[in-house]
């Protein structure tokens, strides 16, 4: 759980802490005042980032020179750690990740926390209608803080990746040697090894959890499922759809398949969400697809992650909106919200934050 957070320069909070209880807080207080933005300082704590913009332009004040996040988590009230996200801005750009008041690497960082979260936000009801890399954002994000091998894996890759397009590019106007495709094509073969596995272990964990997530959410008996794209045949080895590819990876200048071209479906009734789902369908989908989130990381590290609801209540009626509360006894979980029938729905057994 989290305990207390502190923000200095972070998005409208010049210097503000905040603590928070066992169990259920709600965030209360009128749009724009920057409710969200907790959230998202607490996501980046558990995660190395903000999940709304990597930029720091973006989510540090105005001709701020430095941004600050800390906070003080705890494993089932033992085990106390500190953990702060230090950004600063040119010219001296850096960022530092502390551990116990150690400055680490963000590797590092991800490996030694103990501190997870999972956020449900507005901008995740677009998931199956956005482009491909924000699916493969989420899966990023979610393999990254629980496995230091897939950080660097797909770390690795993408490096990779640019230096075998870069080659490409250059292959397609001037004489490249066989012996340097090979390098960059056994380091991509490594890594995506390592990238296709940890993922291929989501989904397959994911089977049957996300079906009955969502049956308990709505009290239905519709069946849902997630379905991993690939982007190459599942039947060939990487190494040799490298090979089948390359005379088209050379006239278009970049590499077609692989781990950064995988994509994924979230079916209804074994259709694609996007396609026959109602939004209170398509929310309700979501939902259950953060429970097996919430699972996974728990099954990984066998404490259940917080969880962070962003305005997610709004479309929900009042069985919905109970049904979910319950289901998420005894986790700490942190709620945003301007629904004052939800307040009154909630008072009796959640504490209160208002901005």
């Amino acid at each position: 759980m989290i305990s207390s957070l502190t923000l200095e320069n972070f998005r409208n909070y010049t210097h503000r802490t905040f603590v928070f209880e066992k169990g259920t807080t709600v965030i209360t207080g009128n749009n724009g005042i920057g409710k969200t933005n907790i959230l998202e300082a607490i996501y980046a704590l558990a995660t190395g980032k903000p999940f709304r913009s990597s930029e720091k332009e973006v989510f540090l004040q105005h001709h701020a020179p430095y941004g600050r996040i800390s906070g003080i988590t705890s494993q089932n009230s033992q085990n106390t750690e500190n953990l702060a996200l230090f950004w600063q801005v040119s010219p001296n750009a850096k960022s530092v990740y502390f551990w116990n008041e150690i400055p680490i690497s963000a590797g590092e960082y991800l490996k030694k926390k103990y501190f997870f979260a999972v956020l449900f936000s507005p901008e995740e009801m677009n998931l199956p209608f956005f482009a491909p890399k924000y699916r493969r954002n989420f899966l990023n994000r979610l393999l990254s803080t629980l496995s230091s091998e897939y950080f660097e894996a797909i770390s690795k890759y993408n490096i990779t990746l640019q230096h075998r397009n870069q080659l490409l590019r250059r292959a397609s106007e001037e004489m490249v040697s066989p012996p340097e495709f090979l390098f960059w094509d056994e380091e991509l073969i490594k890594w995506e090894a390592v990238i296709s596995k940890k993922r291929k272990e989501f989904f397959l964990f994911s089977e049957d959890k996300i079906s009955i997530a969502y049956n308990n959410i709505t009290a239905t008996e519709s069946s849902v499922s997630l379905h991993f794209q690939a982007s190459g045949d599942a039947h060939i080895p990487f190494k040799e759809a490298l090979s089948a590819h390359f005379a088209h990876d050379k006239m278009r200048g970049s590499t077609s398949i692989g781990p950064h071209r995988d994509d994924f479906q979230i079916l209804l009734r074994g259709l694609p969400l996007e396609e026959v789902a109602s939004r209170g369908e398509t929310r309700s989908a979501l939902l259950s697809l953060k429970s097996v989130e919430r699972a996974f990381i728990q099954h990984h590290t066998g404490n259940p992650p917080i969880l962070l609801l962003d305005d997610v209540f709004s479309e929900l009626d009042t069985e919905h909106r109970e049904h979910l509360l319950h289901s998420f006894d005894n986790t700490q979980t942190i709620i945003t919200t301007t629904d004052t029938l939800f307040l009154n729905e909630t008072k009796d057994y959640c504490s209160f934050l208002k901005l």
